[in-house]
């Protein structure tokens, strides 16, 4: 009698638990946790766009998040700078330049983690322009490019160079 009592008390849990859900627009059953709203690209480019308009003297750099998350972290935490540019959450080790002269925004990414020594793909996009395009950048590259890059461009004297000031330990 105990057995069948608790078993009427988990089937009446479960159909109040699923009778207060409602579907969603795709027709699913229910989404636990509702997505934020997405912020357009154009938002991002926007924001590249008024930082420019005040870099006329040289190239502020802005670094992803290079260390891996935490033992106690959820899951990866992008740097807020980088985001905040960008919108890329969960880019490890990349840099973006946002050079403010030629009004214009270069990514250098990072080469695809390993795992077992096998290169994982799809973590890292592809360079090119097809990922500049998706992207709103001027131009995405290979993370190789970027110190002779950086080199050329103090060699035309194109001013200061700005980073941004790290907020985590690493």
């Amino acid at each position: 009698m105990r057995v069948r009592q608790r078993n009427i008390w988990v089937l009446i849990c479960l159909v109040l638990l699923v009778g207060g859900c409602s579907p969603t627009p795709d027709g699913a059953a229910f989404q636990a946790v509702p997505e934020p709203p997405a912020i357009v690209q154009t938002e991002y480019a926007e924001r590249r766009d008024r930082i420019l308009t005040s870099l006329a003297d040289g190239i502020l750099l802005l670094h992803a998040r290079a260390a891996p998350k935490e033992m106690e972290q959820w899951g990866f935490v992008q740097d807020p700078s980088f985001f905040y540019f960008t919108g890329l959450p969960d880019l490890p080790g990349a840099i973006v330049a946002l050079v403010g002269p030629r009004r214009n925004a270069r990514l250098f990414l990072p080469p695809p983690p390993m795992s077992f020594g096998f290169p994982v793909t799809g973590v890292v996009p592809e360079p090119g322009e097809a990922t500049a395009n998706d992207l709103g950048l001027t131009t995405v590259t290979s993370w190789d490019g970027f110190a002779p890059w950086v080199e050329e461009r103090l060699a035309e004297g194109v001013g200061t160079l700005y980073v941004d000031e790290p907020r985590r330990p690493e």
